[in-house]
Parts: C-alpha cells; sequence; structure tokens
C-alpha cells in the first residue's frame, strides 16, 4: 500500500495504530479510516474530510449509522468493507485529492457537526438535569 500511494505521487501516512492523533490530524487533510464513535467525534472536532469503511461485525452495524451522520452532511464518503478494493477506493483519492475545493468543503461539514459541549451534556442527561429529547431536537 505504502508504495502504490508513493507510485501515485500521494504523500501519505499508513499506519495500523496511531499513538498521537492530534499530531496525526493535524497533519491530514483527509482521512481514512473506521467509522467509530470515538473517531467519528475526533474527525467533528478537527473537521477533516473521511473515507468511512464501518467495520463489517460491529453491532446492530452501529458504524454504518455513525458514518450515515456524516455522509448526509456531505462530510464523509462511506465504502462498505466488501467493497473496499484498489479499485474501488483509486478513483475517490484520485478525484478528492485534485480537487481541494471538495476536501474543503468536506471538512467544513465535518466541522459543522462538531459538538464541543457533548461530553458536558451526557453528564446532565444521566444526571437527569437535561432531557435527551429535548436536547436532541435541538441540536438536529
Amino acid at each position: 500500500t505504502r508504495t502504490y500511494y508513493a507510485s501515485a505521487g500521494i504523500d501519505a501516512c499508513i499506519e495500523a495504530f496511531i499513538d498521537d492523533m492530534a499530531e496525526a490530524y493535524a497533519w491530514a487533510d483527509l482521512v481514512i479510516a473506521r467509522a467509530g464513535a470515538l473517531t467519528v467525534s475526533e474527525l467533528t472536532q478537527v473537521g477533516i474530510a473521511a473515507i468511512l469503511v464501518p467495520y463489517p461485525y460491529a453491532v446492530d452495524d452501529h458504524q454504518t449509522a455513525n458514518a450515515n451522520v456524516l455522509v448526509e452532511r456531505g462530510a464523509a464518503i462511506l465504502i462498505a468493507d466488501k467493497d473496499l478494493t484498489e479499485t474501488s477506493l483509486q478513483p475517490l483519492l484520485e478525484d478528492l485529492t485534485a480537487n481541494r475545493p471538495k476536501l474543503l468543503e468536506m471538512s467544513l461539514a465535518a466541522k459543522a457537526l462538531k459538538r464541543p459541549q457533548a461530553a458536558q451534556v451526557v453528564m446532565q442527561i444521566c444526571l437527569g438535569e437535561r432531557d435527551f429529547d429535548d436536547w436532541a431536537e435541538a441540536a438536529s
């Protein structure tokens, strides 16, 4: 994979695990990742365009639901795990790396979804200080 990106002239960082996500996000213009809740939250906090590949064995397919929140708002592209191949990924990468305005549009859409007070709101809901339905309606 590294060889492929290098031969295509794409400056890519390919890692199985990253210790310093803040540094990685600062460097990235586009992320290809699973669609776990924390990843989706981080992408919206920092405002980075993404190609999301939901983990196919996640309980109740919740990663697809997570990804769809970003996809529906133009912040991400979803590729099913079974459909992720060099053939499916190449045109997306070529399009996005050649189309900086599209990447910027996706990044701004991601950033528009950020909820910096989310942890506080969850705590208030758990403590009964705030009604979830009211908050969810206001947030959508």
